[in-house]
């Protein structure tokens, strides 16, 4: 075959293409690396025109391709790394870069081998300039976003905007790109479940320019918002800063997690001069003296324990001969010379002995100073030093790159990197990291920041999800009094809900709203009260916010706040911060009722408080009265500051005069709320006597006034400003004068900030009380008169009535006696016996204010909630709660009772059903709480297999089951059911299914088969010895559905009372221990560890056994033992002695056989 035959079938195959690509191939390949060796004979310089369009004319062939090889580069990955490695000026090279992006913008888009495209590429290099030039050149927004939110899967998924944030980039190209992202990138989660916001909160990097980049989120964040609310008012929105991490974190969660486990970076000795400066006097001074002590003590014990340390000790440089210095006399003096190092060392071996008896000390000081379920996390606070002289200063930080790594001292044997160049903007000084003062300040206004956008644009269960997760110390971040009683005593409210952080409900200090129905409270007399005034109208409400600002919640923070208010204790370890309520977002306040409040307790109820929504609905309320709220706020205690209104919006009840919407609407009425934005006008049908047409006109000319007057306010301010007379600041910042909260506010046009137009709404249709605004109450009128009860006692309950008034005064004396007993040994082997026991009821709801059950309800949570609004623990929406917890606090006094309200809904048949997932939420609320004991009156049909409601119910019941919880529940009460429920069905082993007796013995009619049941304990017709008339009547209205309810919460009691009695014995016998009495005979036979094996599902089911013999019902005669022992109890012959025995003996017949 011919050589033209040859060619001519490799042409028909192909081969002669193949060849050309290749010759192409080699060629770009060429021109890459002729343009990129170009790049750097010019060292970047690009400034010239013909110097760029000689370059592109050149090279544009391969300007806007990636690389045809393994690296998949293109020319602007190659230019990054060329700025990187030879230290070229990005400005210079910004116009070829920019020619790039925007002629060629998909290139941003291409990943290298490592999976980064240009931008990431440079962001890594930390080229801030750069990559700046590379989004502002961009001319296509999709590509630009594309860059922005490609994950790169090298490196853990992380975006562009993740590394940025993550390297604490320049905050002018942080702000760009998360301005250029698209909300999908704002979201993007790395591999740890991080959004760029996780990063952007991280708490090291928390200066001010960080603080401004969180301000820019929340306000992306609110556009989506309003986009999404806009297309369905009625959805959920779900935005980038609902993501949570892999560890269901928030980042408002991730930010406080970071502050806690923040250690604050060592600076060079300079530092130490600047932080005795900073150091604080008195009590502030003794913590850091603390820290520092505790900080030593640890270092010391670390070298004594590292085998390292000793060992470097023997490696230590003997001195070296001296001229002229014979051989024995060198050896004589290192001789010398070493005994004296082993004195030294010896001194500071007996100096570390001593420091560690000091840091036992403080071990020992904290745990005793710190409150029971409120310990803080160890090892974070700025206060650790080292001892200088006879006090202990902070110690002094260390700067560290931005990897970890200690920075090379000038003298380091270490190669030094190349130097910048001057006049490269690359190479400018990187400002120093924020010190502890400013990481403190920017912390508080970032979680200050995030948590108000988040209550303004989220509902109540997910606001309190965001904060604080589970929520286990159940702080409130809304008050709602509807429900309680419409009169209520000042004794009774403050036993139920605490005065301080120490007792009650405890409140976030910013909440999302607080409402309140007409509410009368009788005050309690005090000594030093004034003099009545003679004024006619009511101060109620006043109580109530003053309650609130004094009802404090207790904070955690290594570092404090300056220049807000706080009341600073100083432990071990870190600061606790103490604060009550500063800020409301939403006031309601129904004050329809006659008489109305005072405008002097209106202005006395909120002037500290800051609010942004006020829906006082008083009619008329007095103009002067509005602008007034919120304007003095305490900097430290008893110091105040005059401040600007944040009245956002106002809602105004009007009574028709004319005269009161001139004045709502004149300069010194609303124009003087400078962020006022939405007004509604509610007219009282009842007080107007004028035409619809009259109205509307008046309405329209309050309108044209209020924004006539307004615009007025804003052209003084400008002109004030213009001519230089005003030096007050517009920008919403408050103004510190030296006045007492007293006197009346001198606030000045000149203080007014400009604000955009306000909205009047002028609300026609509303009539009655209804046009509050407020939720509707319920009947919360107190019942004057009750009709007697009458039932049959049941021997039962009499019984065990008698026995919990023993057991009750024989627990406290004992309590007492124990925890005053001088014998450290006695409490160090009590193995926490002498703790409360823990009833979680889940339920509707506990009546809070109800005399019987003030001290016995711990505090609670609530899972009731609806859209905006939630339904409180402390609330029983029908009475059953109350009724439960009621008979739980009968049979056991001394039980802690947590409340746990369920969320219902209505069934198709009309009758409220459970609904399931607050059911598994409750049960792991309650084991969150760690509750010893859980009562659940209620059943729920086995849920539909391989549900969500099935899989969180299910988890919930095994963590339970695995936590050894004892778990009561009801029987359905629905006769011979056939159907399983749960909880029971879930391992009926390891639930105490409980039905009802009646005052006979005998089963109540509809408690099921007796052969499904564990027991049955009274339930039907049960009297209870109270003198509350309401818990009476509720008793009776739900009487007719309370069998086995009732029933289970005596069972639930009556384990509570068993697990007392082994603990009432096991504390009596420590302290007759060590007060010297005898250990002999039968004061062995209970010990410390047996309260715990007695709470064991199978040994409480045979303690409920051995009480009485079960009868072939299952009832439980338990007077057969308590009978005994009351009547021992009663006996004024008997010693103490006599009846602690009998206690005994009874503790003993419970208690399995070891």
């Amino acid at each position: 075959m011919s050589d033209y035959e040859d060619m001519g079938q490799d042409r028909a195959h192909g081969y002669d293409d193949e060849e050309e690509d290749d010759e192409d191939q080699d060629q770009r390949t060429t021109l890459f690396r002729q343009a990129e060796d170009e790049i750097k004979q010019k060292k970047g310089n690009f400034v010239k025109r013909e110097d760029l369009n000689a370059f592109i004319r050149t090279y544009q062939e391969v300007v806007g391709q990636p690389f045809e090889d393994q690296t998949g580069s293109t020319l602007l990955h190659r230019i990054v790394e060329v700025i990187q490695s030879d230290r070229i000026s990005a400005s210079n090279i910004k116009p070829l870069v920019s020619h790039i992006v925007n002629n060629y913008p998909r290139v941003l888009c291409c990943p290298n081998d490592k999976g980064q495209n240009p931008l990431y590429l440079a962001l890594a290099y930390k080229k801030w300039v750069t990559a700046k030039n590379m989004v502002d050149g961009c001319s296509n927004a999709k590509d630009l976003q594309d860059a922005i939110a490609e994950p790169c899967k090298e490196q853990n998924a992380k975006t562009s905007l993740h590394l940025a944030l993550e390297k604490d980039g320049r905050p002018q190209t942080i702000e760009m790109l998360i301005q250029k992202a698209t909300y999908e990138a704002l979201g993007k989660k790395d591999t740890t479940g991080k959004t760029p916001l996780h990063y952007a909160v991280d708490y090291a990097q928390c200066s001010d320019a960080r603080a401004d980049i969180i301000d820019l989120f929340i306000k992306r964040d609110e556009q989506l918002v309003a986009e999404l609310k806009e297309k369905n008012p009625n959805k959920p929105v779900h935005t980038f800063m609902d993501e949570t991490d892999q560890y269901q974190r928030s980042v408002f969660q991730h930010h406080r997690e970071t502050r806690d486990s923040y250690v604050p970076p060592k600076v060079s000795g300079a530092g130490d001069e600047e932080s005795k400066k900073q150091a604080g006097t008195g009590r502030v001074e003794a913590g850091r003296q603390q820290e520092g002590v505790r900080r030593a003590d640890l270092e010391s014990s670390d070298r004594l324990r590292d085998p390292k340390s000793l060992a470097a000790r023997e490696r230590e440089p003997r001195p070296r001969p001296r001229p002229g210095e014979t051989g024995r006399q060198g050896e004589e003096r290192s001789r010398d010379a070493e005994r004296g190092n082993r004195g030294a060392r010896q001194q500071e071996d007996e100096a570390l002995d001593e420091r560690k008896k000091r840091l036992w000390a403080l071990r020992e000081q904290k745990a005793l100073e710190l409150t029971e379920g409120r310990d803080v996390q160890d090892g974070h606070r700025e206060g650790m030093g080292k001892r200088k002289g006879s006090l202990y200063e902070p110690l002094p930080s260390i700067m560290t790159s931005d990897h970890g790594r200690a920075e090379p001292s000038p003298k380091s044997p270490l190669k030094k990197a190349a130097t910048w160049r001057p006049g490269i903007e690359e190479a400018k000084k990187k400002p120093e990291k924020p010190d502890s003062k400013i990481l403190a300040r920017n912390s508080e206004r970032i979680l200050t920041a995030l948590k108000l956008h988040y209550m303004r644009t989220r509902s109540t269960e997910r606001a309190t999800t965001f904060l604080y997760g589970k929520n286990v110390e159940g702080i409130q971040i809304c008050f709602e009094y509807h429900g309680l009683p419409a009169v209520v005593k000042e004794v009774v409210f403050i036993k139920s809900f605490g005065a301080d952080w120490k007792s009650g409900i405890q409140f976030d200090k910013i909440l999302r709203y607080v409402s309140f129905p007409v509410v009368m409270v009788k005050r309690t007399p005090k000594r030093n009260a004034p003099k009545d005034d003679g004024a006619v109208g009511r101060r109620d409400m006043q109580f109530f916010f003053e309650w609130l600002y004094k009802k404090a919640c207790i904070i955690y923070q290594p570092y404090p706040s300056p220049g807000t208010l706080r009341i600073l204790i100083y432990t071990y370890d870190m600061h606790i911060i103490i604060l009550g309520v500063r800020h409301i977002i939403r006031v309601n306040v129904d004050d329809t009722s006659s008489p109305a409040h005072t405008d002097e307790s209106i202005q006395a109820s909120l002037k500290n408080i800051v609010v942004e929504q006020l829906n006082w609905c008083k009619v008329d309320l007095d103009p002067s009265t509005i602008c007034q709220v919120g304007i003095w706020l305490e900097t430290e205690p008893d110091k105040f500051k005059e401040a600007q209104s944040q009245l956002t919006e106002v809602k105004l009840r009007w009574g028709g005069n004319n005269a009161v919407l001139r004045a709502w609407s004149e300069l010194e009425g609303l124009p003087l709320l400078p962020h006022l934005s939405k007004v509604l006008l509610y007219p009282v049908a009842t007080e107007i006597y004028d035409s619809q047409q009259w109205i509307d006109k008046k309405v329209d000319e309050f309108k044209l006034r209020l924004e006539k007057n307004i615009r007025t306010v804003k052209a003084a301010l400008q002109s004030s400003e213009a001519a230089g007379k005003g030096e007050t600041e517009t920008t919403g910042e408050t103004k510190t004068v030296e006045v007492k909260p007293t006197e009346e506010p001198t606030v000045a046009i000149k203080d007014i900030a400009p604000r955009n137009h306000v909205d009047v709404i002028h609300v026609r249709e509303a009539t009655g009380k209804s046009q509050n605004g407020l939720v509707n109450s319920r009947n919360n009128a107190e019942p004057t008169s009750t009709s007697a009860q009458v039932g049959t006692s049941h021997q039962w309950l009499d019984c065990i009535d008698q026995f919990a008034k023993n057991i009750n005064g024989f627990w406290n004396d004992t309590l007492e006696s124990f925890l005053e007993s001088r014998d450290e040994r006695a409490r160090e082997t009590s193995e926490g016996v002498e703790k409360d026991i823990v009833v979680a009821l889940i339920d509707d709801g506990v009546d809070s204010c109800d005399d019987d059950l003030a001290g016995h309800i711990l505090d609670g949570k609530t899972f009731d909630y609806d859209g905006e609004s939630m339904k409180p623990h402390f609330v029983s929406d029908k009475g059953h709660g109350t009724v439960m917890a009621s008979m739980i606090a009968r049979v056991c006094p001394m039980a802690k009772i947590y409340s746990i309200r369920l969320k219902t809904r209505d069934g198709a048949d009309g009758k409220s059903q459970i609904v399931v997932e607050s059911a598994a939420l409750a049960i792991q609320a309650a084991l969150d709480k760690g509750a010893n004991i859980i009562s659940m009156s209620w059943t729920v049909p086995v849920p539909e297999e391989n549900s969500k409601e099935m899989t969180l119910l299910t988890d919930a019941l095994e963590s339970a089951v695995k936590s050894q919880t004892l778990m009561f529940c009801s029987s359905p009460d629905r006769g011979e059911f056939k159907t399983l429920h749960y909880p029971t069905a879930y391992n009926p082993e390891r639930f105490f299914r409980i039905g009802a007796a009646k005052d006979t013995g005998a089963a109540f009619d509809r408690a099921g088969p007796i052969d499904s049941l564990d027991f049955i304990l009274p339930g039907v017709d049960v009297v209870r010895n109270h003198s509350t008339p309401r818990l009476c009547d509720k008793v009776k209205k739900i009487r007719s559905d309370t069998g086995s309810s009732v029933a289970t919460a005596l069972a639930a009691g009556l384990a509570a009372t068993i697990i007392y009695c082994v603990k009432a014995c096991a504390l009596a016998i420590l302290t007759s221990s060590a007060n010297g009495g005898d250990e002999n005979g039968s004061l062995k036979a209970i010990r410390p560890g047996d309260a715990k094996r007695i709470a064991e599902h199978t040994k409480m089911k045979r303690a409920f056994e051995r009480l009485g013999t079960p009868t072939e019902k299952r009832f439980i005669p338990i007077w057969d033992s308590l009978e005994g022992v009351n009547k021992t109890f009663e006996s004024e012959a008997l010693m103490p002695n006599e009846k602690l025995e009998s206690l005994i003996n009874l503790a003993k017949s419970l208690m399995p056989i070891r």
